[in-house]
C-alpha cells in the first residue's frame, strides 16, 4: 500500500499515485478482479472495494481540475487512507481461523439485519449431511484398504448423478482431481474398470486431473494461486485432494499448523464455490492409543474438528466357509449437517465397483435394502420383511423390526401402503 504524501503533488505526481492505487488492487493477493463472476454475494463485497478505488480517483481529479491546492493535500490524505484501509479489510485472505463469506453478515449491524439478510444456499453434493454445498469431507482408512478406488468411483458417480452408495445425489457434478497416489496409467486402467463394472460405455467431461505442480504446498502462494485457476477453469463444483499429506510439509500432530493448511482448502472452496473430498490415512496401530475409529484417523484433532463430514473405511471379516468377498465398512464418523447414520457395508467385485450389501450374520439397514430388492414384490407387511430377516440371520423380531425402522429412516427402502397393502420398495 501507499504511504501518504509529504508535499503538494503536481499533476503528472497525481497520476502517477492514481496508477499506484490502482495497482494495488490488481496485484493484491486476492486476485479480485479475476474472480467477480464466481457468486453473486462475492461479486457484489469486491465490487464495492474496487468502486471505492474509483471513487478516489473521481475525487482526486475533481480536486486538481478545480485547482483547490490548499485542501489538495488533506484531501488525498484522507482519502487515500480511509478508502485503501476498507478495501484491504474487505479483500484480505484466508484466515487463520476458518471462515465463511457468510460470516461477513455479522458486520452488517442489528441481529435484526443479520436475521434478515438472504445467504445464498445450493443444493447438497450428497444428501443427509453427508457432503453439503461448499463443504469439506474428509475419507479416512489403512494405507492400500482402497481409499483412492473409492474416491475414483465417488467421482465418476458424482458426474453422472447416481446415488453413491445408497446417499441420493441431486445433481451431476463437475470434479478435478489433484491426485499424487497413483500413476497416470494406473488411473486410466482403474477408470476403464469401474466405468464397465457400472455399465457405463462413456463419461461426460465431467471430470478432470488437475496439471502437476511444483511446489504443491496449500501454504504455497503460487500453488494455492494455480489450485484456484484449474478448479476454475474446469468449472468444478467439486475437488478432490489425494492424499491430503501430499499437499503440505507441515507436522501433522500439530493442531495450528493443520488448522492453517485446512483453511486454504476452506479458501479455495469459498473462492471457487465448490466442495472438497479429502483422502487422509489412519495412523499406525498402537496398544496405548483409543482403538474408536473417531480416534484411528492420523494427526491433530484439528484435521477432525475442521471436516463436515468425516467417514472411514475399514476391512470386514466374512464367515467362514462363505465363498471369499472383499468386504468394506464404512462409517459415518462425524456429519455435522445432517443426522446420526449407522455404518454401512459394501461388497467389492473384481471390477472395483462397490455395492451395498448386509454384514455376515448381522440384522441390518443394508440387510433390509437387500432382501427388499430381492422379495419387494412378494411382501405384504413387516412381519412378512421380519421372517425374511430372522430367516438370514439368527435374530429376535424386536431386532429385525428395528433394522426394519433405521432402513427406511435413513432411505434405504420406502415404506408405503397401496389398496391398504404395506408395499417395501428399495430406494434406488
Amino acid at each position: 500500500m501507499i504511504g501518504k504524501p509529504e508535499k503538494r503533488l503536481t499533476l503528472s505526481e497525481f497520476h502517477a499515485l492514481v496508477h499506484e492505487i490502482k495497482g494495488d488492487c490488481d496485484k493484491c493477493k486476492m486476485g479480485c478482479r479475476d474472480r467477480l463472476r464466481i457468486m453473486d454475494h462475492q461479486i457484489q463485497r469486491q465490487e464495492k472495494a474496487i468502486q471505492r478505488f474509483e471513487v478516489v480517483t473521481e475525487a482526486l481529479a475533481e480536486i486538481v481540475v478545480q485547482s483547490h491546492p490548499d485542501s489538495f493535500q488533506r484531501k488525498i490524505n484522507e482519502l487515500t487512507a480511509r478508502i485503501l484501509a476498507d478495501a484491504a479489510k474487505e479483500l484480505e485472505g484466508p484466515k487463520n481461523e476458518r471462515e465463511t463469506d457468510e460470516c461477513q453478515g455479522l458486520s452488517a449491524g442489528s441481529i435484526g439485519k443479520f436475521l434478515d439478510y438472504e445467504f445464498p444456499e445450493g443444493p447438497p453434493v450428497i444428501e443427509a449431511g453427508i457432503l453439503p454445498a461448499g463443504g469439506g469431507l474428509i475419507l479416512a482408512g489403512e494405507s492400500g484398504i482402497g481409499k483412492s478406488l473409492m474416491r475414483q468411483e465417488i467421482a465418476i458417480l458424482l458426474a453422472i448423478g447416481n446415488p453413491v452408495y445408497g446417499l441420493k445425489t441431486p445433481n451431476a457434478q463437475r470434479i478435478i482431481i489433484f491426485q499424487m497416489e497413483n500413476t497416470p496409467k494406473m488411473e486410466q486402467d482403474r477408470t476403464r474398470r469401474l466405468m464397465a463394472g457400472l455399465g457405463i460405455d462413456s463419461l461426460p467431461d465431467h471430470i478432470f486431473y488437475a496439471q502437476p505442480h511444483k511446489p504443491r504446498s496449500l501454504k504455497n502462494q503460487e500453488f494455492l494461486k494455480h489450485a484456484q485457476n484449474q478448479i476454475e477453469q474446469a468449472q468444478a463444483t467439486v475437488f478432490i485432494l489425494d492424499p491430503l499429506i501430499s499437499f503440505h510439509n507441515e507436522n501433522e500432530n500439530d493442531n495450528v499448523k493443520m488448522r492453517s493448511v485446512l483453511d486454504r482448502v476452506t479458501y479455495l472452496s469459498r473462492q471457487t464455490a465448490s466442495a472438497s473430498l479429502l483422502v487422509h490415512h489412519f495412523g499406525k496401530p498402537n496398544r496405548d492409543a483409543p482403538t474408536e475409529l473417531a480416534y484411528r484417523m492420523r494427526g491433530a484433532q484439528a484435521i477432525k474438528d475442521w471436516a463436515d463430514s468425516v467417514i472411514t473405511v475399514t476391512r470386514v471379516q466374512d464367515n467362514p466357509g462363505n465363498e471369499k468377498r472383499t468386504l468394506r465398512q464404512v462409517d459415518f464418523i462425524k456429519i455435522r449437517n445432517g443426522p446420526p447414520r449407522s455404518p454401512i457395508t459394501l461388497e467389492r467385485n473384481g471390477q472395483f465397483v462397490h455395492s451395498l450389501t448386509a454384514p455376515p450374520g448381522k440384522a441390518t439397514p443394508q440387510l433390509v435394502y437387500e432382501l427388499v430388492k430381492q422379495y419387494g414384490h412378494d411382501i405384504g407387511s413387516q412381519n412378512e420383511l421380519c421372517k425374511l430377516i430372522q430367516g438370514r440371520v439368527k435374530c429376535a423380531k424386536r431386532t429385525a423390526q428395528r433394522a426394519i425402522e433405521v432402513a427406511t429412516q435413513e432411505g434405504y427402502v420406502i415404506h408405503a401402503k397401496v389398496d391398504g397393502i404395506c408395499k417395501y420398495t428399495p430406494s434406488y
